[in-house]
């Protein structure tokens, strides 16, 4: 049996030594970004799995860009950075599309919009991945 993360490793060393991972400020992190981050990251997050002999799980992806300030009507603001954000979601998309194993396969199924987040002045775009393991 395999557990969500199982899918969270596989997705981790997926990302390591790719131009997607040479392209980011920050690191790849599985569950949680470190406290007060102001780099681009990527986090891995497993959602849940089933437990039939062929299991069926998803995991998310997340892109995290820090926002750009900008002088919009003579005031100073932050705003997404499109251009990254779509720079490194191009980057992601060929290594995370599908992989095909003997014990698994997953795709990427959703491609989401930035979402944003004020509070920290980041945007980042959720990338969702569904597995399938085989049985022993």
């Amino acid at each position: 049996m395999k557990s969500p993360d199982d899918m969270a490793n596989i997705l981790y060393q997926q990302l390591q030594g790719t131009t997607l991972k040479a392209a980011i400020t920050g690191d790849v992190y599985k569950g949680d970004r470190p406290d007060n981050s102001t780099k681009e990251d990527v986090v891995i997050n497993p959602l849940s799995l089933t437990g039939n002999e062929f299991q069926y799980g998803t995991a998310n992806a997340n892109l995290y860009v820090p926002d750009i300030g900008v002088k919009l009507k003579g005031k100073d603001q932050t705003v997404a950075n499109y251009a990254r954000l779509k720079l490194l979601t191009d980057l992601a998309l060929p290594i995370l599309k599908d992989r095909y194993t003997d014990s698994y396969k997953f795709e990427l199924v959703t491609i989401g919009n930035p979402v944003a987040l004020p509070d920290i002045k980041y945007h980042y775009v959720n990338l969702r991945i569904d597995f399938m393991f085989f049985p022993s």
